[in-house]
């Protein structure tokens, strides 16, 4: 994949997943997930676990986009 279809893909799974956010937080709520093609590629409750069972699949993590399913009244503070 290049750079550009890399970048294409990220932001319409990011746009996927903004719009399902409420229904992908009743299913995934406090889970990483792992997005392709606009789907829930897979899901765990820690990002270690998530990228083990990625690597098995055989999936490529670049090509994916990886976020963690916070309550939507979570405060997160960095």
């Amino acid at each position: 994949m290049t750079n550009i279809q890399l970048l294409t893909g990220s932001i319409a799974n990011l746009r996927w997943f903004n719009e399902s956010y409420p229904e992908i937080e009743q299913k995934f709520k406090g889970k990483f997930v792992a997005i392709k093609d606009e789907q829930i590629l897979e899901n765990s409750t820690s990002f270690d676990l998530l990228m083990e069972k990625l690597e098995k699949k055989g999936e490529n993590s670049d090509e994916l986009l990886i976020k963690r399913v916070s309550p939507m009244n979570e405060i997160t503070i960095f």
